[in-house]
């Protein structure tokens, strides 16, 4: 007689299976999407990627964490029939993570974001706005009507957004984050327009998902000859709102729910009388972080001291704003050339030149970790995976 084999179905209730594949990762739940209807349906619930997102965003799945890279590869320049891409380098992205260094890479191309297949643009093309649960959002780095994507690189979902209103070209900025009291993402792009010398006036113009459609806003933009909004340098999304730096030593924060922007001063440090620059902005436990650079030149010797500030507790309609130092250090002469770009968890700064150092402020370690030569990094921003539709 033949054995029969047998299968052992065990019944759980529907809870428990919510509490197990809620703290899976992406990769895993694709799969178990075709477990069962009931997993599928389960899985793409909107309470059930809610609740997956808060999950990842309060895991710590590495020491360091997981960042997305934006960077220009000179070593690709030959291949560029594009005269200035071949003098910039061509523009490559990677989400990096790690537990002790960062060595897990996964290069962000055609395959992840396919949208641009039928575009006009590439991903050389692109620039990182910014990253908010787990959806990155791209732009044009010259021209935002040629596109503005928005990806999620773990479930490989992409949109390219429609074009933005008008046809006047200027100086552009572009944001992106979520809007909490509306369960809704955004994103902002201010159109920045020379109307007479000394005066820039901005066009406000935000994108809804939900609506898929921009509209323009009433500008509050305060001071414009000051808060010209630097899109070189990354910004921060926090806590509903983006947080950026002016073109003149401004910070400047956006709230996605009003939709109005504030000024927030610079930390200040009446100590210090060598000249100080805002070159980043970052967030430790879940507060806004400035970091300053000083240069001080004595002879042929060069020291670069870095002051890293966190912003502290303020109420929403309060102006009062206060800053505390979290940690000075300086730079010895070979590493002059050091930009911090990110802080990991750990508080080691990502720092770059023509390769990547971590460098740890609290004991003063440093480690290499090089591209190698021809490589330089542009952006970064933290990414946490989910599974958020664009």
């Amino acid at each position: 007689m033949a054995s029969k084999t047998r299968y052992l179905t065990v019944c759980m209730p529907e809870d428990i299976i919510f509490e197990i594949l809620v703290r899976l990762p992406v990769k895993s739940l694709l799969r178990f999407k075709s477990v069962g209807k009931s997993w599928y349906a389960l899985i793409k619930t909107s309470d059930f990627i809610r609740r997956h997102r808060v999950n990842m965003e309060n895991s710590n799945n590495t020491n360091l964490g997981t960042f997305v890279f934006e960077y220009l590869d000179h070593r690709l320049a030959h291949y560029c029939s594009d005269i200035d891409r071949a003098a910039t380098g061509l523009r490559q992205f990677l989400i990096v993570s790690g537990e002790s260094s960062l060595n897990g890479h996964a290069n962000l191309g055609l395959g992840i974001i396919p949208c641009l297949a039928n575009s006009s643009a590439s991903m050389a093309d692109l620039t990182l706005a910014g990253s908010c649960h787990g959806v990155l959002c791209f732009y044009h780095h010259q021209n935002v009507r040629k596109g503005i994507v928005l990806c999620n690189p773990a479930t490989r979902k992409s949109k390219l957004l429609p074009q933005p209103l008008g046809q006047r070209s200027g100086t552009r900025f572009v944001a992106f984050g979520f809007d909490a009291i509306t369960s809704d993402y955004k994103v902002l792009c201010v159109n920045f327009f020379v109307d007479a010398p000394n005066y820039t006036s901005p066009e406000i113009q935000v994108y809804k998902r939900s609506t898929n459609s921009w509209k323009r806003i009433d500008s509050n933009f305060i001071s414009p000859q000051s808060c010209v909004l630097d899109g070189s340098k990354q910004g921060r999304y926090l806590n509903g709102c983006y947080y950026c730096i002016g073109k003149y030593q401004t910070i400047v924060s956006f709230d996605f729910n009003k939709e109005v922007f504030r000024p927030i001063p610079v930390p200040n440090d009446d100590c210090d009388t060598w000249s100080t620059d805002v070159i980043q902005l970052d967030s430790i436990r879940d507060k806004l972080v400035c970091i300053k650079e000083s240069n001080r030149c004595r002879g042929p010797t060069c020291v670069k001291t870095f002051k890293v500030w966190v912003l502290n507790d303020f109420i929403a309609n309060d102006e009062n704003y206060s800053w505390t130092m979290l940690h000075k250090f300086s730079t010895a002469c070979e590493y002059d050339c050091w930009v911090p770009m990110a802080i990991s968890r750990q508080f080691s700064f990502i720092s770059v030149f023509n390769d990547t150092k971590l460098y740890n402020f609290v004991t003063g370690e440093i480690e290499d970790w090089g591209f190698g030569e021809g490589i330089r990094l542009t952006k970064t921003d933290v990414y946490k995976e989910s599974l958020i539709s664009v």
